[in-house]
Formats: structure tokens, sequence, C-alpha cells
């Protein structure tokens, strides 16, 4: 029997959002359709993903890039790439010939993206319509983290991802 009693959000929609701060995060994972299974897609209705940023407490952030070979409108992919830790080889993916409308593939972008380590810098902004809104600067690679207490173990630290070490870009 279907439980409808189930909370209506996907998972991770109800995890804590990210403070503001410098955080390491890893992306967690990637979107590419809304809950109703309709494309994301960018304000001039090019093609998007969303990638959801998780620190090691659980906390989340998301951004929706622009998955097209336009360079004014895939910044933000760019960015991304070139904060990895670590780095990401563009050369490699330049002569691979990877442009970002490969990652408006789903498996393609899971297999280059998740689990990718970066430092981010979290501000909040409040809109004039009272929500509160996540913006993300992605910091150079190898920028440090201000160093922040341990968390004791068993006090509900996560256990830190597998990470795979065959990502080829």
């Amino acid at each position: 029997m279907y439980d409808w009693s189930n909370p209506a959000s996907p998972p991770g929609g109800n995890a804590p959002k990210l403070p503001p701060g410098r955080h390491e995060v890893r992306i967690a994972r990637v979107m590419h359709e809304n809950k109703e299974g309709n494309p994301f897609a960018t304000r001039d209705d090019d093609p998007a993903m969303c990638v959801i940023f998780e620190d090691a407490q659980g906390r989340e952030a998301m951004e929706f890039v622009a998955t097209v070979d336009d360079s004014e409108k895939s910044w933000a992919l760019r960015a991304m790439f070139q904060a990895f830790n670590p780095p990401a080889n563009l050369e490699k993916m330049a002569a691979a010939g990877v442009t970002p409308s490969r990652f408006a593939n789903h498996d393609f972008a899971e297999k280059q993206l998740v689990n990718r380590r970066l430092v981010v810098d979290v501000t909040h902004n409040t809109a004039r319509n009272g929500k509160t809104y996540i913006n993300l600067a992605y910091l150079p690679s190898g920028t440090p983290v201000n160093a922040a207490p341990k968390q004791a173990a068993g006090a509900g630290a996560r256990a830190e991802p597998h990470i795979e070490e065959d990502i080829p870009f």
C-alpha cells in the first residue's frame, strides 16, 4: 500500500541549510528536473541543472547552473570547475571536446560532479517576500576554511563519503 503520509518533499529537501561563512563542501547530487518531471531551465529558457552541495554536517545549499555552450551563460559551471579541490583538469576537458552542454546529460553530470570538493563562501539574502535565499561564491582551489571545533564522534558527525578516484576530469 502506498504511504500518502510521507513528507511531500524530495529526499534531502528538509536538510538544514548552510549558514553564512566559508564551508568545505562536496557535490552531493545533481538534478535536471523538478518534482513534476519538467526539465530545469534558466530565465532565458536555456537548459539548466540544480547542483546540491553538502558539508560534513549534512547542511545543504543548491545552485542552478546553465548547461549551454555560451560562455556568458555558463560562467557558474566554469567557476565551479576552477574551484574544485583537487582541481579539475580543464585542459583535458577541452582536448576531449567537453563543453557545458554535455552536463545536460544527467549520467555524465553525476559522474563528473558528484563527490567533487570545493570551498564556498555562503551569504544569505532576504527577499521582499520574506524568503531567505542562499548565495554561493566559489573560492579558488586550496582556499583555507576557518577552523571550526571538531565534533566528537557519535555526536551527529557524518561519515566522510567515498570519493571516486576515477573521475576523468
